[in-house]
């Protein structure tokens, strides 16, 4: 594999934001057929920033205490997203995206962790979902919790989809959480329809429709093994195995561009040595890589513009990015002045290849592969 240094440079970076609480979100905030970036700091600002230069379009702090995450979604369907922050009052509040009005203030029981947006009762409008600390799920529409349901702790994974359930594809809220697949269903409350333990210590979960055939997958590691759920009656599931210790972190991609997603992972070969694994969901494996750092968080999107993925890896401590391209076998290493609290890929600026983007403690940082 080659080596190749200074292939990623900064675009720009933007100071003095203050100590970054919430992972960057991206869209067309104001109809401007432009992105924008949001992000927020642990005194409650939110930042709306030009992905197109990097500077400060608005910048409003409309509860004065910490925001705990954040999304944007039209809620109502007006053709306007609204501004989705959870706090630590604790609430979940609405805001208009010139960050002038808040139309809901929703007190919560307990404090808030994560805010997801489905449409679950098939209204065409999306529901608000807030995992909290007790490990329950709130379900908030108009202004108002709908319903509340405690699982057991924690929650691994969480997504509206379809699923099988012996020979019938069933529809509903999926749910991975101590050592159980549950699949939830929204009337006048959240009710179970069906679930699924597993015999086995959970370390990750995603869901996904990994092999293309419009009905999702359950992906669990679990200890150095990848586990397969298809089918929510079955007592057997496929799995495989991928390292002799545990998986540190995995992610899905369809990275040779044959319709099905790959599973992309990192595990412990040493105490210091850490490998990066690619296998097919079938358990072949495609690549094996020896990082040349302590590999943690795993992204992949088209950075160099060929239309091909690109796997980025960064490390624990939050300093280094190691990006790997498969196809040319050749890779580049970028060390980031301060630590990085949050890592995303996007196309900020259209030219058809993604951008990476690091929220340091005090900044914002758009990074370009040249």
């Amino acid at each position: 594999m080659g080596y190749l240094m200074h292939k990623l440079e900064i675009l720009w970076q933007l100071r003095g934001i203050g100590f970054g609480s919430t992972r960057p979100v991206f869209c067309d905030l104001d109809n401007d057929n432009s992105i924008e970036i949001i992000t927020s700091n642990i005194s409650g600002d939110i930042i709306i920033v030009s992905a197109d230069d990097g500077k400060i379009k608005k910048r409003k702090d409309l509860v004065r205490e910490k925001i705990r995450d954040l999304i944007v979604r039209d809620v109502n369907k007006d053709g306007l997203l609204e501004v989705i922050f959870a706090t630590e009052q604790p609430s979940i509040v609405f805001a208009d995206p010139d960050l002038k009005e808040i139309y809901y203030n929703v007190a919560l029981p307990s404090l808030p962790l994560r805010i997801f947006a489905t449409d679950i009762d098939n209204d065409h409008l999306p529901e608000i979902i807030v995992v909290d600390v007790t490990s329950s799920i709130n379900i908030i529409k108009s202004g108002s919790i709908m319903s509340r349901l405690t699982l057991d702790k924690p929650i691994y994974a969480l997504d509206y989809g379809k699923i099988l359930v012996g020979n019938t594809t069933l529809s509903g809220l999926l749910v991975v959480h101590n050592n159980t697949v549950s699949l939830y269903r929204q009337n006048e409350k959240l009710k179970t329809v069906n679930e699924k333990t597993i015999p086995l210590d959970i370390l990750s979960a995603k869901i996904d429709d990994i092999d293309g055939d419009g009905v999702d997958e359950v992906i669990i590691a679990s200890d150095g093994n990848i586990l397969l759920i298809n089918d929510l009656s079955r007592n057997a599931f496929d799995s495989f195995k991928i390292f002799r210790e545990n998986i540190v972190s995995f992610e899905l991609s369809d990275i040779d561009g044959d319709g099905q997603k790959e599973i992309i992972a990192i595990g412990q070969k040493t105490i210091n040595t850490r490998l990066l694994k690619v296998y097919k969901i079938d358990g072949e494996p495609l690549a094996e890589y020896q990082l040349p750092l302590d590999g943690s968080k795993i992204l992949v999107g088209d950075i160099n513009g060929d239309n091909s993925q690109e796997i980025i890896v960064s490390d624990a401590s939050g300093k280094e990015l190691f990006c790997l391209d498969m196809k040319s076998q050749l890779w580049c290493k970028w060390i980031s002045e301060d630590n990085f609290l949050f890592i995303n890929l996007y196309d900020i600026n259209c030219d058809l290849r993604d951008e990476i983007v690091l929220r340091t403690i005090n900044k914002l940082v758009a990074l370009r592969y040249i």
